[in-house]
């Protein structure tokens, strides 16, 4: 459970993630709020949880717009890092810089020992919430995309319209939309 401040008016609610499929259970070693000019005002947290195939623990991540997934899907398909074989078991720290955040924690290596990791993600630049097709404004095209996927409940995507993070599309996500709706992306 992670408590968040979605609207900064500084109310705090409590916000129990969706587990990425195959994880068991979770706990949270690390929470910082990251606050960057490109992101805006997000909480970050670090922890671990269960593969429920393999009974392994596996390094998990969670911000505000992707929700809950494992750390290693975070590092590989979100920001390109090649974990060279290495398998991540924990999160452990997490550091918040002027630009990127900073991730440790435990895992085995290629040859099969206990070895600790270090991670960075850049705060560079992220696509504009409400941007679905990437075209680099929020335009009809977008509003078409949310509409279509409206109604999902559970394991949405940001790109299919999911842009409060919470796993659904529905009347919070369109409101977004539509706040930002003509704007074109920096």
């Amino acid at each position: 459970m992670i408590w968040e401040d979605p609207d900064g008016d500084g109310a705090y609610t409590l916000n129990t993630p969706t587990l990425p499929a195959g994880v068991l259970d979770s706990f949270f070693n690390a929470v910082e709020v990251v606050d960057s000019a490109a992101r805006g005002e997000q909480v970050v947290a670090v922890g671990c949880g269960f593969d429920g195939q393999t009974g392994d623990l596996v390094a998990l991540f969670y911000d505000n717009a992707g929700g809950l997934r494992r750390l290693s899907d975070v590092l590989v398909n979100e920001n390109g890092i090649d974990l060279q074989g290495h398998t991540l078991t924990d999160a452990t720290g997490l550091r918040r810089r002027p630009d990127a955040i900073h991730i440790c924690g435990n895992g085995v290596n290629s040859g099969g020992g206990d070895e600790g990791w270090y991670a960075e993600i850049a705060l560079g630049a992220v696509p504009c919430p409400g941007d679905l097709d990437g075209d680099g404004q929020v335009s009809l095209a977008d509003l078409a995309i949310l509409l279509s996927n409206f109604g999902t409940v559970g394991g949405a995507t940001p790109e299919q319209g999911d842009l409060d993070g919470d796993g659904d599309v529905d009347l919070a996500d369109l409101a977004l939309m539509l706040g930002v709706f003509g704007t074109a992306c920096a």
